[in-house]
């Protein structure tokens, strides 16, 4: 009777545990589809606030170490300056960027009010929540949702790849830390991501997801030799990412951007982003410290300076640039104290191939931000904060690769 009665217990916790977990970081995912029911769509938003109102009220009751709690802070340094600079201009959209700001920082103060909280059971449940979202976006793709071939649920596929390459990483490192294999059904949402991507035809998506599929490969194979382990280092990815739109955006070396993008059929503009690049960067220089903040359709537009019919162009469409543009100097140096320091992180304990897994994320994510940005994205801030607390995500003692 002891015996049933103690698992009963367990249970209920298990149980209690996992609503608590949904409960809080649910909201922290918008879906697209919700812009149509605006009742729905503001429920949502209000779970969300509630949520995060929550969180903090517990976090300001406790006595929190230094280091997590710095990198909360610099997080929320960098979405009050996204908020404050929208409303000065561009007002209408002050409401949607503060629940964007709300959004991104529910899961680093959830990891800060419940600071013994089950990793393991916590990344379980993310995992499963990914692959439910994953799957309802795929199946999405292929109803031709809002009448666009290229929009599905969790919205265009320029928008919704920067959820999905984080989510597919996280995936894949909680079935490695549990199982040391890759599940059947992990497999099967990533060929159908990668299939829905194909069918909208989204270039960058497809070439990130090859990316992402070909670092997993390495990372699981017996060859660990250092061009493998070139490829899958983070710090490396990075590194190409800041030069290419260094060389791009300050030495303009078109002949040899006209050569890559030959060979791989692309135009030299790359769909007019060189335009774009060029206009941001100097509206940029005109206001460096703070920046713009939210890239709105129309606001954007005057303040680079391009045509207002110019649809496509309606944000900087490089991660750098995104950053800056929109909250300028402080703003960037803040997000780059948590996306930096999440990278070094990893870079610490490549050694086991678990986290390897985790850098595969960071490698495919750092191909997406040469062409495009979506920096209020809350997958690849968990994915972040997921490496900062890298060692309670070292479930099982694995023995180093050789």
């Amino acid at each position: 009777m002891t015996r049933i009665a103690n698992d009963k217990t367990k249970y209920y916790l298990h149980l209690g545990t996992a609503f608590k977990q949904w409960f809080f970081l649910l909201p922290a995912f918008k879906l697209s589809i919700l812009e149509s029911f605006p009742l729905l769509d503001k429920a949502y938003t209000l779970w969300a606030v509630c949520s995060l109102f929550i969180l903090v009220s517990v976090v300001l009751m406790q006595r929190i170490p230094l280091k997590p709690f710095l990198y909360t802070m610099s997080l929320v340094g960098f979405c009050a300056m996204y908020a404050i600079m929208t409303k000065v201009y561009t007002p209408t959209a002050f409401l949607g960027s503060v629940s964007q700001s709300v959004r991104l920082l529910l899961f680093p103060f959830y990891l800060l009010a419940f600071r013994n909280v089950n990793y393991k059971s916590l990344i379980n449940s993310l995992s499963l929540f990914f692959k439910l979202l994953l799957l309802l976006d795929s199946a999405s793709v292929f109803i031709d949702y809002d009448g666009r071939l290229e929009y599905s649920l969790l919205g265009l596929d320029n928008t919704a790849i920067f959820f999905i390459i984080p989510a597919l990483a996280i995936i894949v490192f909680n079935d490695y830390s549990r199982h040391e294999r890759i599940s059947k059904s992990s497999v099967a949402v990533y060929l159908l991501c990668y299939i829905g991507k194909l069918y909208s035809l989204a270039a960058s998506a497809c070439i990130a997801m090859t990316v992402l599929m070909i670092a997993f490969y390495v990372v699981l194979s017996k060859i660990r030799n250092s061009v493998s382990s070139f490829f899958i280092n983070p710090i490396v990815m990075f590194g190409v990412f800041v030069l290419f739109t260094a060389t791009v955006l300050l030495l303009h070396v078109t002949p040899v951007l006209s050569v890559i993008l030959a060979i791989i059929g692309k135009d030299v503009t790359m769909s007019g982003r060189t335009k774009i690049w060029a206009l941001s960067l100097a509206s940029i220089l005109r206001n460096p410290i703070v920046g713009y903040g939210q890239a709105c359709p129309g606001s954007f537009q005057n303040i680079v300076g391009l045509s207002i019919w110019a649809k496509a162009a309606t944000h900087p469409h490089n991660y750098a640039l995104e950053l800056l543009w929109s909250t300028g100097l402080i703003g960037t140096c803040l997000y780059l104290h948590v996306f930096v320091d999440a990278i070094r992180k990893i870079y610490e304990y490549r050694r086991f191939k678990a986290i390897g897994l985790l850098s595969c994320g960071f490698t495919a994510f750092c191909i997406l931000m040469i062409t495009d940005a979506y920096i209020m994205q809350p997958s690849i801030i968990i994915l972040c904060f997921i490496c900062l607390n890298i060692k309670e995500l070292l479930i099982r003692n694995e023995p180093a690769d050789e």
